[in-house]
Formats: structure tokens, sequence, C-alpha cells
């Protein structure tokens, strides 16, 4: 029967005359209020699933850990979100007869402090083309980066020996990238781009890089690069070899050092310096950069990539100090912090690079500082600057090979440069030097060291601690000492990476094993759970990026690319060790660790959140419930939805909220309000109750079975600490509904046809919504589920959320849970196994009432679990053939 039928029917009989012009004006009316009405819930589902995405990338505590995103996906959440919310109050105005225009003027204020948030700045064309090092101070980061700003400062007011040279600017950067369209084109792939995904990043680092490699350098910025290298040319005559090293906007502050990320080009001669200066501007867009930019929440155009043009050193020894041991070592100068030097014979980018273990000096940090203790590396070459055939790798001898890179008096002397560059900054420092052959000590790079955090370490009874000393003492897989580069503790499936398409097979949460620490594995330490090198020190790339994002790093271990490699291992630094098989036990508990949390990208989402996520319109009957008080897009939404449910059936409203908005009536009890759109009933209906057994839509019968065919046993016991989170919840939101019988409860509401079921449902303190569409074609059919609220703390709803959605993923669903928010959809399944999981969805809407309240006690949480795994599988398998 359709729509129309049963309108004759309602107005007394079949016959035509009898459907006169108010009754078809009627139906029309309400069909487009239906319409209208399942419309602005789609847009609010849409607008909710986005801020509770936003909620959960700006709180990583929460179950799923952190979740990397860049400025598109800031911009892309925030035109969604406006969008959706627009679709609301575009819907809510068609069913009131534009009585809620006032809520466009709040609307449009939100919307422009969206928009001017993340308002674009283009970058500045104006300044020096280059800039000599002897007039660059610290304060010109901005023009020339942070490496050689520091460097500058080193040489200018710290009075160390630093090596001749000079930059090329920002302003050189940004008319290279204008002159030749770049920064447009880059921008519009990178948008088109998932940058979570490493084939794709390896794809458009490709395009990119050949865009550059192939662009002209504008004759303004060449002829003033020529000019700069005039001098030098004249100073250190056919002998000149230079180092171009990246100096980019944003490189080496405290929280993002971008260590290894960008090419340095080494022992180059003058006419070549141009073009190998384009080839650092395009490293930066190597994949290992823009993946560390894109896990650290980094803007690409907010990194403008300065260039340092500097003279050779001929070093006969190098290295990098930390002023400051950047991981705990309780075994030196009990546990106190100290100086860590890292040194090799030659030049010292084998340090840095990670090519074998260097010699390590560990000195006091009184001044004068004295040498505490010495671990010899493995180092069999070097490298030197021949002025004539450029860098070149030359074998130790057996007799250098015996000496340490260092003698104890140098390693002294370094270490005096160390606590003097940190007493200048007031900051621990990370030093990069080398020594010449007259013995004097060069200073290379000066940056701010992350240092180690002490964490704080719960108490763990007897059992555990035998349990960790019995591990520790008798089976380690490898335990050759080595070095920690970054304190921890991870386990995972041991995955041996040695090319460069290995990092498309690397899986998440494995442990990354490798010969050497090259910066280029940076890529995928974000997705690693333990990091494991057979050479490299504390002082390379790769160990800085480690500590940065928190991750477990051993380096020096033998042999573990050959004894690990597809085992499951746990790495413990403590013990320094690689255990056979997954040790849980011995993982301390870690605080959240999210390294994009002092970057420009999540500043940016976090500008935009005070006008999205947080919800001020709590009480529907306060007098403050009203457009004027509306400051955020939620606080829009909840009043949209409030009102429009208030339009469809609130029994004082219109004439056709009185004929299609119908009480269901089970018994003598009267519960939901039902709305039939069309052909949802048997018979028509004349009066405000429709009786159970007139329902003919299938999938509001199977929500009701699955609702009534297992009582309700109550909500679970709780115990005080139980209570007390409702009691705290409820006190800090005291708008939250009860289980009292109040206006809200009554507004429970399906809207039904034939074949279709949508429920608006609040049960306690949680809201959820059914969405179902069944028919005989399976292509049609979906059952969606949104469930999200409750009355106890955070993390009992979010623990509450993760279990309901095991029993959905175990009946067929596919979930998605965001903080305390679960969203779950099965699609394409047969009529009954869709009404199956229809009637799954019922049963839990009644059986996870209150049960957030025990979600802190895990045997209870494990045996609801169990129990409504039980009870869904009974479901499903009803009527089965």
């Amino acid at each position: 029967m359709s729509l129309f039928d049963g309108i004759k029917r309602f107005f007394g009989g079949s016959s035509p005359a009898v459907v006169d012009e108010a009754a078809e004006a009627l139906r029309l009316q309400m069909q487009a209020r239906c319409l209208h009405f399942r419309r602005l819930l789609a847009a609010n589902k849409a607008a909710l699933e986005i801020m509770a995405d936003i909620e959960e990338r700006m709180t990583p505590k929460a179950k799923g850990g952190y979740r990397p995103f860049d400025m598109t996906y800031v911009r892309s959440a925030a035109a969604r979100s406006v969008a959706a919310v627009f679709q609301m109050i575009n819907n809510l105005n068609a069913l009131s007869d534009r009585a809620y225009e006032d809520l466009k003027p709040a609307f449009s204020r939100i919307a422009r402090n969206i928009d001017k948030h993340l308002g674009y700045v283009p970058p500045s064309h104006e300044g020096p083309l280059v800039l000599p090092l002897s007039e660059i101070r610290a304060s010109d980061v901005s023009l020339v980066g942070g490496k050689m700003a520091q460097l500058g400062e080193v040489a200018n007011h710290v009075n160390l020996p630093v090596p001749d040279g000079f930059a090329v600017t920002a302003a050189g950067y940004n008319l290279f990238m204008a002159v030749n369209n770049l920064q447009e084109s880059i921008d519009l792939r990178i948008q088109q781009t998932d940058s979570s995904d490493l084939k794709s990043l390896l794809e458009l680092s490709h395009a990119i890089q050949q865009r550059i490699y192939m662009a002209v350098v504008p004759q303004e910025l060449a002829r003033a690069f020529e000019e700069a290298l005039e001098p030098l040319r004249v100073r250190y005559g056919k002998d000149l070899r230079l180092a171009l090293r990246s100096s980019a906007v944003d490189e080496d502050v405290k929280d993002a050092s971008f260590a290894g990320q960008f090419s340095t080009e080494l022992s180059i001669e003058a006419n070549d310096a141009l073009d190998v200066w384009r080839e650092i501007i395009a490293s930066k867009y190597s994949v290992a950069a823009m993946s560390y930019r894109f896990t650290r929440g980094i803007l690409d155009d907010s990194v403008p990539m300065c260039v340092g043009v500097l003279v050779m050193v001929d070093a006969v020894a190098g290295g990098v100090a930390y002023s400051q041991n950047p991981t705990p070592a309780p075994e030196v100068a009990g546990g106190q912090p100290h100086i860590v030097i890292n040194a090799v014979h030659g030049l010292p980018k084998p340090v840095v690079d990670g090519s074998f273990s260097p010699d390590m000096f560990r000195c006091s940090r009184a001044f004068p500082p004295v040498l505490l203790d010495t671990q010899r590396g493995n180092q069999t070459w070097r490298l030197r600057n021949d002025p004539e055939q450029g860098l070149v790798s030359l074998d130790l001898t057996e007799a250098e090979q015996a000496q340490p890179a260092l003698r104890p008096e140098q390693a002294c002397a370094v270490a005096r440069m160390a606590l003097m560059l940190e007493e200048y900054y007031g900051a621990a420092q990370d030093v990069e030097w080398a020594i010449t052959a007259d013995g004097g000590i060069v200073l290379l790079q000066s940056r701010a060291l992350k240092t180690a955090q002490p964490v704080e370490e719960e108490q763990s009874n007897a059992e555990q601690e035998e349990a960790q000393r019995h591990l520790r003492t008798n089976l380690p897989l490898l335990a050759q000492g080595g070095v920690v580069a970054s304190a921890g503790v991870g386990l995972g499936s041991a995955f041996v990476a040695r090319r460069e398409r290995d990092i498309l097979s690397f899986p998440r949460g494995g442990v990354l094993v490798v010969e050497q620490a090259q910066p280029y594995w940076a890529t995928l330490l974000p997705r690693a759970a333990a990091l494991v090198c057979e050479a490299g020190g504390t002082a390379g790339h790769l160990a800085s990026v480690a500590r940065e994002y928190g991750l477990p790093a051993l380096f020096g271990i033998s042999h573990a690319t050959t004894v690990l490699d597809g085992k499951e291992v746990t790495v413990d630094t403590q013990a320094r060790a690689v255990y056979d098989g997954l040790y849980e036990d011995i993982v301390p508990p870690a605080p959240a660790h999210n390294p994009m949390a002092s970057s420009p990208v999540y500043a940016a989402l976090e500008s935009i959140v005070p006008f999205i996520v947080p919800l001020n319109l709590l009480d529907p009957e306060s007098e403050h419930f009203a457009p004027a008080y509306c400051e955020t897009l939620h606080d829009i939404t909840r009043f949209c939805h409030e009102k429009a449910v208030s339009l469809l059936f609130d029994q004082e409203d219109s004439t056709s909220s009185k004929t299609y908005g119908k009480q269901l009536k089970v018994g003598k009890k009267l519960q939901y309000w039902i709305m039939d759109m069309a052909d949802g009933f048997k018979k028509p209906v004349t009066g405000s109750t429709v009786e159970l057994d007139n329902i003919q839509c299938q999938p509001l019968l199977a929500l009701w079975e699955g609702m009534t065919s297992v009582p309700w046993e109550g909500p679970p016991s709780i115990d005080a600490s139980g209570f007390m989170s409702v009691v705290m919840e409820s006190t800090m939101k005291p708008q939250l509904e009860t289980m009292a019988e109040n206006a809200m409860q009554q507004k429970n509401f399906f809207i039904i046809d034939r074949n279709y079921v949508n429920l608006q449902a609040r049960f306690g303190y949680h809201f959820c919504t059914v969405d179902a569409n069944v028919t005989e074609n399976p292509h049609e059919n979906y059952v969606s589920f949104q469930f999200k609220g409750g009355a106890a703390s955070a993390e009992r709803r979010i623990t509450r959320a993760h279990m309901v959605a095991r029993v959905l993923e175990a009946q067929g669903f596919r979930c998605d849970v965001k903080s305390d928010a679960l969203f779950a959809i099965a699609e394409g399944r047969d009529q009954h196994a869709s009404l199956r999981r229809v009637a799954v969805l019922g049963h839990l809407l009644l059986h996870t009432r209150q049960i957030d309240m025990v979600m802190n006690r895990p045997g209870m949480v494990q045996r609801i679990e169990e129990k409504l795994l039980a009870e869904t599988t009974m479901i499903m398998e009803r009527g089965a053939a």
C-alpha cells in the first residue's frame, strides 16, 4: 500500500472523491517533511562523526593511539563540518517554514572564526637572496634557517671557529619556487595524496623531485650565488671544496630536529655548487622528509629550504657531542647527567649516517670535564676531503684501528666546548664538530638537544619483579651490549629492512631491524614498536628521530638481521637485550606520546576546535537554548536536532504531527513514537496509538524482536568507584538525562516505511541511532548503528565503545570507534542476514545500558562481552536454514 492509499483510507474510504485538496496537501507536506528530516539526520550523523574524529586526533591517549594528520585533513575536517551543519540549518528551516532563520548569523559568525584561524600567509620574496656567514645572527632564523642561524651566532658572538661560507636564503628559495610555479602544483599534488600511504608517498616524492631537478634557477639568484662564491675562490684558490648543508626554516628546533631528513653534500667543486643546491632543495621532498613532516604535523609551506654553502674542513677526526646524556645510563656516574661524545677517524659523516658504531666517550659535566669512560666502536675506514678527488674513503690500518678516534685530552676539549654552548644557549646542545690536522676544533653545527625525561615507575609486586629478573638473565636472544639510542620496551614481529622497497612491506607495529642506522629508515619509525640496528650510535640522525617519537631503540647489536628476522621479539633497552617471544608483563606503562603536540598543524587544528567541538547548549528547557547562544558547530547540531524532533513529534504542534506521529502500544504499555512514511502499517490508524501487530515494517519488527527477546536484567552491580564516577560526571554535567520519564525519553521515535527504519533514542545517559533499509535486493540493504555517551568517566565509556565494537565485528559489522563514539555498518547482505543484524542491534540497545559504570573492572568487561557475544550469536542463528 502506498502513502497515497494510506491517505485515502485515513479519510474514510477508497473513493477518489474523498481525497480533497486538503488531504493531498497534507500528503505532500508530510512526505516533504519526512524527506527533510532524513536529510537533517544524515547531516547530523556526518557532523558528529567529524567532531568525534577531531576529538580523537587531539587526544591520542584514547584507545587506538596517536594518528598523524596534515593540513589537508585540518582544512577538510573544517570544511566538511561546516557543510554538514549548513545542511542541517537548511533542512530545519524547510521543516519549520523558515522559523529558524536566526541560526544563520550564528553559523556565519562561527564559520568566519574558523576561516580566520586557517588563514593562509603567502611566502615572502623580500630580503637578500644570499647572506655571508659574517652577517648572520640567531635572529635570522626565518631568513637562513635554524642551522645557519645558529652557526652565524656562534661565529659572531661565541667566537668559536666555524667554516667560512654563506647561506642561500628563504627569499632565494621562494624566488626559485615562484619563477618555476612549483609551490602551487606541489600543494595540489600533496592535497590529492594520502600522506599515510607509503606507496602513494613514494610516487609523489619522485614526481615532485623530478620537477625540481628540471626547474631553471632564476638569473638573479644565479648571479647572487656566483658573487658570494667569488671571495671564497680568492681566499682558498684551487683547493676550494664546498659542503652544502640543508638549513630549512623550522629545522633544528627543539621539538622537531629534522635530523637527517634533508641532504648534505660534501666536497663539491665550486662550479657544481649551484646544481647541487638544487638537489638539496629537492631533498625537501624525499619520502623520509615528507613522512616526517606529515607525522610531526609540520606545514610544507612553513619549511622554506635555505642552504649553507661552507668551505670543507679536512678533518682527522670528527663526530657529535651531547652536552647531556640523551638516554638513561645508570652504569655511568651513578646515573647522573654527563656529556656523551661519539667520534670517528676522519670526517664525522659516518657518525650521523649510522654507517658503523663509533667510539663513545663519556665525560663529567664538571668544569673542566673529566673523562669517565670509553667504549670502542668498530670503525674500519674513514672519509677524507681530497682537493683533487673530492670525498674519498680510505681503509684504516691496523695501527689506526687500534687507536681511539680521540685522545683523552681531545675528548675533554670537545666536552668543554659542549658545556660552553649549553651555557650560552641555556639548554642542552647537540654539537657536530671536527678536529683539523693542527689539533684545532671546528664547530660544524649546534642545535637544541631533546633529552630523556625521567619516568616514574609504578611499583610492581614481588612476582612481577621475579619474572623480570628471570627473563632478563635467562632468555635473551641477543645481548651483546650495544648502546641505548632511545629508552623503553617494545614488542612485535621482527622485520628486516635492507632496501628502499622494503618500506612498503613493513607491518605496522613491527620491530624494525636494519644493518645501518641510516636516516632513510626514519620513514618507518612512526609505524614501528621498536628499532634494532647492527651499527650506529646515540648521536646519529636515526637515533635522534627515534627519541623524538619515544621509540625504544638499541644500536650496535651484532647479527640482529640474521637472528631476529621473522621472529616475535621483545626489545628491552634497560637490559640492552632482545628476547624471543612477546613479554607484555615487562612493558612499563608509557605516557601518551604525541609527536605532533607542538607542531603547526596540531596548532591549526587546536585553534579551530573551540568553534567546532564543545557543546554549550545543554538544557532544552533553558532560555539560553536559542540560536543567539550557539557558540560552536556542535551547539547548532544539538539545536537543530532537538527542534527537528519537536517539530515532528510534539503533539501540541501541527495537524500533520498529530496525524502521523503514533505512539506504539504493546499490551497496556505505551512505548516509542512512530512516524509511517509509506506502507509501514498494515491498516490505517485513526487514533493516536498503533498496536505492534499492526506493524508490517520488517526492520522495525526485527529491531523490536532484538529489544525484547532476552529480558534486561537491570544495570550491573557497581562498586564505590563506579558509583562515584557516575556521580562526578553527573555533577559536572547536570544536563545528562536520567532514566526517569522526561520529555526527551518521550521523544524516542521510529521513522518507518515497509522496508526502512530509523530509530533515534536515548537510553539512560547514552544516545543511539539505528538506520536500516532491508529489501529482497542485497545491493540496497544496509544496517547502521551510532552509539555515544554515558554517565561514567571518559575512559570507561571508551572501553564500552570498544567492547560493543568487538561484539558487532564478530557479527559481521564494520566498526569505527572514535573516543567514546561507535559507528558500525553492515551492507550488501541478503534480506534474512540483514534482518538478523537489525535484531542484534535491538538487543544491544537494551543490554548495554549503564554498563559503562563497571568498565574499569577487566573481569566484568570480559564476562559482559562473552554474554553479549553468546546472546547476539543466538539471535544471528535464529531462523537460519
